[in-house]
Order: C-alpha cells, then structure tokens, then sequence
C-alpha cells in the first residue's frame, strides 16, 4: 500500500436513532427519546476530541485531513439542527476537511425538516442517502416505513432545490410479500428519479432482526411467510443488475450502481482498505499503523 495515497481520513459516524424500527433491520438503532439525543451528541463530540489521543494509544496513525464523512443511522436527520450543526462544527474543530470533501447524511423519507435541511446545507453536506428500500407502498408499509412513493419523491426535489443533487436510493430486494412484478415496479420507480446513485441489498435473514427470527423459526409475525427463497431474491438482485445497467446505473461494487463519476468516494474507502475513523455506537475504525509509536505493529489496527 502506498502511505501517501492513504494522507486523508474518513469518518463515519453512527446515529441510531429511529422513529420506528423496521422489521428487517438489523443495525444496533433503537426508537429513543428525543432527550437522549443531546447527551448521545456530546458523547460523540467527545470522542472526536480524544480520537488523536486513543488512535496513539494503540499505535496508529490518525491523518488530521479529512475527504469523506458519512452520518449513518438509524435515522441522522432526527437530530435537531442545532444539534446537527453542533456536530459538525466539533468535527472541523478537530479535524481538517477538504473544501470538496464528500459529505453524506443518510436520511429515512419523511423524516426531513426544513430546519434539518437547512442546517445540512450550512453544514456543507453534498450528499445524501434515502433508505426507501421499496417504492411499492404496501411493502414499505408493510416492513415498517413510514412514507410512501410520494414521499420520496417529494424528499427527493426538496434536496435537489436546497443544492443537493449528489443523491442515493437504497432499496431491498427479498421484502416479505415482494414479488417479481413489484421488484420491477420499484426499479422502474428508482430508473425514473433520476438519482445517480443507487444501492441494492439483499434481505438479510439472521436473528439480530424481528422478521429475520420469524423466517428461522417458521413463524408468521411480520409476513414472514411471505419472503421470497434464496433463488427468487437472486434473480431480483440479477434483474437490478441489468435494469440500472440499462438505465446508465453501472455496477462498481456488490451492492453499488451509479452514473459515471457518481460513485461513493466513502464506500470505496472501505473497499479500498483507506483509513477511516468510527465513532458512535457500533463504529468500528481502520487506521495504518504508526511505525514511530508501534514498530513491532504491521498492516492495520483496527478497532
């Protein structure tokens, strides 16, 4: 690896808040009270101040340049934009980024204030991520959303009017009760927004999940019964391949399609194996190893 391709950072931060928690999801987020998310806020703050000191700790280097943030959730854009603003204002205080570093704020449709908007704007974020995962509104209904079609749509132009276009939507293939006539009703759906993004999952089914436990013990709750095969969903996954192909969406990664040049710079550090600095509840961190502090470390520390 050559260190001087790896003198910038990114950040990934963790907010698990939601309004609601979606029977297939997975994710260490919980339905909390807005009046922890002040005290969860400057927790990370805090973080973020002694990054430099605990990245020493353990022998690894923390580059102060910054080219990539992503706010993950759960659901970032239920902070309050004060709180919003706050966030960021301690991370430029800490670190140093890059006047076009890609800045991303995954947001659940419906779930955006013109406040938040606003203060994302402030805040330089110049892209963002909607968790739609189905655009048919009986499914998203079904699998715990909370918008519909229309929603989206609406989200989407409200982005696009406050300046930012750099959009990704997120859907999943294998929902309970999804069926190849709704899969390609939601392509369709994703084709025509014009987004030039796009991320395609298949279904997990673990048990860290209310749906997934239902499929592996046979029961019913939550449609369970209705979740498609292995097969059937891998034919979904293959069919979104060639639909986004058609539609100028080329695949860069599994689960990732974009237009030329829209790729997401922080996903690809991940794939890329560049250093990235995790806070918040279950971040993980990857960060190169200082050979002035640790020379017996080699590789990566990753914490």
């Amino acid at each position: 690896m050559n260190r001087a391709a790896d003198n910038a950072l990114g950040i990934y931060v963790s907010v698990p808040f939601c309004r609601s928690k979606c029977t297939y999801c997975n994710f260490a987020s919980r339905v909390y009270p807005a009046s922890e998310h002040a005290r969860y806020v400057e927790r990370v703050i805090e973080d973020l101040a002694g990054a430099k000191a605990w990245a020493a700790s353990l022998g690894a280097e923390l580059p102060r340049r910054v080219d990539t943030v992503y706010l993950g959730g759960g659901t970032p854009t239920l902070l309050a934009s004060d709180l919003l603003a706050k966030l960021f204002a301690a991370m430029r205080a800490e670190f140093s980024l890059d006047a076009d570093a890609e800045i991303t704020v995954e947001c659940a449709p419906g779930q955006l204030a013109d406040a938040t908007l606003q203060a994302m704007v402030t805040a330089g974020v110049n892209r963002a991520s909607l968790g739609v995962q189905s655009f048919v509104d009986g499914e998203a209904r079904a699998s715990g959303r909370l918008h519909d079609r229309a929603t989206v749509e609406a989200d989407l132009q409200r982005l696009r009017a406050a300046g930012i276009t750099n959009l990704n939507v997120d859907l999943i293939a294998g929902l309970a009760g999804q069926t190849f006539a709704s899969w390609e009703e939601s392509l369709a759906a994703l084709a025509g927004s014009g987004v030039p993004h796009a991320s395609v999952y298949m279904l997990e089914v673990d048990e860290d999940s209310r749906l997934g436990r239902e499929v592996l013990a046979g029961g019913s709750r939550y449609r369970a019964g209705l979740v498609p095969n292995d097969d059937a969903i891998a034919r979904m996954y293959e069919r979104a391949i060639e639909r986004l192909e058609a539609a100028g969406l080329c695949q860069y990664e599994i689960s990732n399609f974009c237009l030329p040049d829209f790729y997401s710079r922080h996903n690809l550090r991940y794939w890329e194996r560049r250093p990235y600095l995790g806070v918040g509840l279950d971040a993980s961190s990857m960060l190169l190893s200082d050979p002035t502090l640790a020379p017996k470390l080699h590789g990566r520390v990753i914490a």
